[in-house]
């Protein structure tokens, strides 16, 4: 039985910037990328800031840079905020995963972890031990389960679809939309001048019965298609690929267990509102890698010190969680009044930049000129989730 210094379960973006990171910091360790399919198996793609993309060196995955970002309410209302510079990058996921692997020089084990056991990894081709070993198998909690650790108890059901021939108006300007469609809203990604990819979120508790949701989403991507503003970019469209696909909605609130560490989708940190996760892998991967190759090289407990930065992250980000809860239990009405009051209030584009890393900024701006009706409700919904974040996580 080999064993390696870090084995990394799971493929995705998590565990193929994990893997990249380790070869960066220490090209001595020996490292086990293990999954069970193929690299980067997931047929989509995702934006994320453009420094992310320049600090894992993956441009040549991106598939269109944006300099603006649009903010579009069912009802009508839009906020707009445009850059001197590309800030944002739609990335094609599984050749992002492709570079990053590939450049990390790991050894690739196409398997299955059935368990693991005593610290050891169970594959169905035999067993593989590894001093440390990072869980970036993504939805379905399968290790923190076996391991008797929390899981997300919310989680979202994406449909993503793809249109050619379109007329898109402005196609370095990305939008995400929010209202009476699904739980989450939507977005609207374009790749060029002619093809775009439009998305549809639906929001549920864990365990819930999911059966329900590709006829669900399938009427909410004909709502979204009936907005005027994309009824006509889209006017004799042909529509292309089309994926279902799941991610959490809740951080957990443990990442290690004895020589065990977790992240990516299984620890279920993406931002609140918007969605975006890749960023947050980026954030909390690096300091990930770093204590993982110190403690392949001595004490496992030094991996202590990454839940530490993880309770830090949590504690520094609660506030745009508690946003994100209040935002999500407003009706169409109330949000869309607030992307109006904010499209007025010359809200700093730079803070939005600060919003979409899951950082406040100043999104007062205005906020606190709302009617007096929906600003008691934001001020009882912002009392009732601290509460909850803090009985939940501590701080």
């Amino acid at each position: 039985m080999k064993k390696y210094d870090i084995a990394i379960i799971g493929g995705g973006f998590a565990g193929a910037s994990m893997a990249y990171k380790l070869s960066k910091l220490d090209s001595s360790l020996e490292i086990a990328l293990i999954e069970r399919h193929s690299i980067g198996c997931k047929p989509v793609s995702a934006f994320t800031f453009t420094d992310v993309v320049d600090d894992l060196g993956v441009r040549k995955s991106v598939r269109q840079y944006y300099n603006q970002i649009e903010v579009v309410s069912t009802l009508g209302a839009r906020e707009s905020y445009t850059y001197d510079n590309d800030v944002f990058a739609f990335i094609d996921y599984r050749k992002a995963c492709e570079e990053l692997v590939e450049r990390s020089g790991c050894q690739i084990v196409f398997d299955e972890v059935s368990s693991i056991k005593g610290g050891k990894l169970v594959l169905k081709g035999g067993m593989m031990d590894a001093k440390v070993i990072a869980d970036a198998s993504g939805q379905g909690y399968k290790f923190r389960k076996e391991l008797g650790m929390d899981v997300p108890g919310i989680e979202n059901h994406l449909y993503y679809k793809r249109f050619a021939d379109c007329r898109i108006t402005n196609p370095r300007s990305l939008q995400l939309v929010f209202g009476d469609i699904g739980t989450n809203g939507g977005w609207f990604y374009p790749i060029n001048g002619t093809e775009c990819e439009i998305g549809v979120a639906e929001r549920f508790k864990s365990g819930e019965k999911i059966d329900i949701f590709p006829e669900k989403q399938k009427k909410n991507m004909e709502r979204f298609l009936s907005h005027k503003s994309y009824n006509e970019m889209l006017k004799d469209s042909r529509s292309g690929s089309e994926v279902m696909a799941f991610y959490p909605y809740e951080p957990v609130k443990r990442v290690v267990k004895g020589n065990v560490v977790f992240l990516g989708d299984n620890a279920g940190m993406v931002h609140p509102v918007f969605g975006m996760g890749i960023h947050y892998i980026h954030k909390i991967g690096t300091l990930c890698a770093e204590y993982c190759a110190q403690a392949a090289h001595g004490d496992v407990k030094i991996l202590k010190e990454y839940q530490n930065s993880w309770e830090r992250m949590l504690k520094s980000d609660m506030n745009a969680w508690i946003w994100g809860q209040i935002f999500w239990g407003l009706n169409s009405e109330q949000i869309d009044k607030i992307i109006e009051i904010r499209s007025k209030s010359r809200v700093d584009r730079m803070n939005v930049l600060s919003e979409l890393r899951g950082h406040m900024g100043d999104r007062q701006g205005g906020l606190f000129r709302v009617p007096e009706g929906l600003y008691r409700d934001l001020v009882k919904g912002a009392l009732i989730n601290k509460l909850k974040f803090k009985l939940k996580y501590g701080c």
